[in-house]
């Protein structure tokens, strides 16, 4: 999948919308970006970048009774990949382990988490061709 490249304020706002939900209107979307990201934006700041966003079919603006709301088209699960697929494929696929190593130094996991990674690896493991 190709995705559009995202500024800063543009992710922050996109995060804030994958937070909240689907059909949230302009209104919620600046109370919670202000607050999530300690910002002060007006909403026709943020009107601004959910412009860009629809621009860029992450989000789709749609007429609910007598108000808009805006719609996710990508969600945070396909920008994820879309992003880590960039990572490796700009610093190699060696740098797949030591990033993952690094990640799981820094934060904590859950023992199911543990347990879906070794079979993840595992599976891995027994298709990988040498």
């Amino acid at each position: 999948m190709i995705l559009n490249e995202l500024t800063h304020s543009e992710l922050m706002v996109m995060k804030s919308v994958w937070d909240m939900g689907d059909e949230v209107s302009l209104s919620e979307i600046v109370e919670h970006v202000n607050a999530q990201f300690e910002k002060d934006w007006k909403p026709q700041t943020v009107s601004t970048f959910l412009t860009k966003l629809v621009k860029k079919n992450y989000l789709q603006l749609e007429r609910k009774g007598k108000s808009w709301v805006y719609r996710i088209l990508i969600s945070a699960e396909q920008y994820q990949e879309y992003e880590m697929t960039g990572f490796f494929r700009f610093w190699g696929r060696g740098s797949v382990g030591r990033t993952l190593t690094a990640l799981l130094r820094e934060e904590e996991i859950e023992k199911d988490e543990i347990a879906k990674l070794r079979s993840l690896l595992d599976e891995m493991d027994d298709d990988t061709v040498l």
